[in-house]
């Protein structure tokens, strides 16, 4: 069986890591994803190493996909950090770029477009109003909508969207008070693995590690609306109304990084054994 790894590798022709072929490779990578749901956020992630950069990382996640990867084809993508000149001072590192989306208004508003990658976005909005606070996405064409938000304010939460195409986007946005939205993309750093609980508190976007097993979820949520939990934004493991403790058992067919969506009003929490 031929290694996945090797066989990815020839598949897109990664020939630099540092030009603006990056972007394309990346997206290539992104189209994948959407095919292969076993490995979906191990691509993602991969494509995200790879437009940072971060070759160690992008060689340890091609692991997690099919095997080791070849000695002759690491040494043709070497480590792009030069050795550090001992002599020299300490360079003054340079502040972390803010890739989020920033938006903000009053009251009933469509935003101006903005553009988005295939794959995660993960919204935070907040809300002062008294009344309803919707939110609504929509691409440049008016064909892809989806409801993001439809709650009572105020409100502050996460929600995860799953683009199938990149493109450029607007919110419209319903609202009787002041509101902002914060859409990222990238995954964060320094995921826990399972064993783990996770909790918190309303809708959230919260991630994990899990390993190629059956795993069992036991959720708890103390409030008066609906509760639910999906898994990768498809796999639904709780979908309950008001206070709720239970568990589910689930296999899950490889390593890799999970991202868990909550709706909830109240407080939650996940156990993952």
């Amino acid at each position: 069986m031929k290694d996945k790894t090797q066989e990815y590798l020839e598949n897109f022709g990664t020939s630099a890591w540092n030009d603006e072929s990056s972007k394309e490779i990346a997206e290539n990578i992104r189209i994948k994803a959407r095919e292969d749901k076993e490995n979906t956020f191990t691509y993602l992630e991969i494509a995200d190493s790879i437009e940072k950069n971060d070759v160690q990382n992008v060689k340890k996640l091609f692991t997690k996909i099919g095997g080791v990867l070849p000695a002759s084809v690491a040494a043709r993508y070497p480590d792009p950090t030069p050795t550090p000149d001992e002599t020299a001072a300490p360079a003054t590192p340079a502040p972390a770029k803010d890739e989020s989306i920033h938006l903000k208004g009053k009251k009933d508003q469509a935003t101006e477009f903005f553009h988005l990658n295939s794959g995660i976005a993960i919204l935070e909005a907040t809300d002062n109003g008294d009344s309803n606070f919707v939110i609504y996405l929509y691409d440049e064409t008016g064909d892809y909508k989806k409801l993001i938000v439809n709650e009572i304010g105020p409100y502050k939460g996460k929600s995860l969207v799953v683009l199938p195409e990149e493109g450029k986007f607007m919110l419209k946005v319903e609202s009787d008070g002041s509101w902002k939205v914060d859409i990222k993309q990238s995954i964060p750093d320094n995921i826990k693995s399972a064993p783990i609980k996770l909790s918190g508190k309303g809708n959230d976007v919260v991630f994990a590690k899990l390993q190629s097993k059956l795993t069992r979820f036991t959720s708890k949520h103390t409030g008066e609306s609906n509760f639910a939990v999906k898994l990768n934004d498809s796999l639904l493991l709780v979908n309950e109304i008001g206070n709720y403790s239970g568990s589910t058992a689930e296999k899950i067919e490889s390593d890799g990084i999970y991202v868990f969506s909550v709706e909830a009003d109240g407080q939650w929490s996940i156990d993952i054994e």
